[in-house]
């Protein structure tokens, strides 16, 4: 039996450090409804520019996609 796996939805998190705290803080800044067909590029460009709008460091990008399984017959 063979699989097939189709994304269903995608997520960005821009991941951003409060240096102002005494402690290191990370702060994720999330993102639903991302459209499927967006690059690896565009997402990171879209993040980048986020992070840009806050007063925070940009920590990281992270992309999450739910998927389906379904049989592929």
């Amino acid at each position: 039996m063979a699989a097939q796996k189709k994304i269903i939805d995608t997520k960005l998190q821009v991941r951003v450090e409060n240096t102002d705290a005494a402690k290191k803080a990370i702060k994720n800044l999330n993102y639903n409804q991302i459209k499927l067909t967006a690059t690896e590029a565009q997402l990171l460009e879209a993040g980048t520019a986020i992070a840009g709008l806050t007063q925070y460091t940009l920590s990281g990008i992270r992309v999450i996609d739910t998927s389906e399984l379904a049989d592929a017959t």
